[in-house]
């Protein structure tokens, strides 16, 4: 599960800055968690979710495809032991989380897209087997 806020960026600070760009400017809070209900590995995460519509229109008035880039951190609950061959080691409990996402908009309050996230420590550990996740997600606005 995964929630998405608002930009905390006022409108009037970016509004008159070309689409193309703008997203950059308007990064929207996440968090979010996956919870493995077998006893692995389960994590919490939060950062900032960049999103770039890369088309508007397309099949009715209001909908879209749309691109998200997420950038931010996460803590597992994940087990520190190579010797366990069922179990990554993923070097630590708190990690970078990075991921992407490409959507169709149905509507301003409706959408559906694919993702893919990626748990590391980047290299700042010994270990660093890293955690991926990827799946299908339902958007809807509160």
């Amino acid at each position: 599960m995964s929630l998405l806020f608002v930009s905390p960026v006022p409108v009037r600070l970016t509004a008159d800055i070309d689409p193309l760009y703008r997203w950059l400017l308007e990064p929207r809070p996440h968090i979010g968690f996956t919870a493995n209900l077998e006893g692995k590995t389960s994590k919490g995460y939060a950062g900032l979710t960049w999103t770039a519509m890369l088309a508007q229109d397309v099949l009715r008035p209001g909908d879209g495809i749309r691109f998200d880039l997420l950038f931010g951190g996460s803590v597992n609950d994940g087990k520190h032991d190579a010797r366990l061959p069922d179990r990554k080691d993923l070097g630590g409990n708190l990690l970078f989380h990075i991921g992407a996402e490409i959507g169709y908009q149905v509507n301003p309050a409706v959408s559906v897209s694919f993702f893919v996230d990626h748990d590391s420590n980047a290299g700042t550990a010994r270990r660093n087997q890293g955690l991926n996740s990827l799946g299908l997600r339902l958007g809807y606005a509160l």
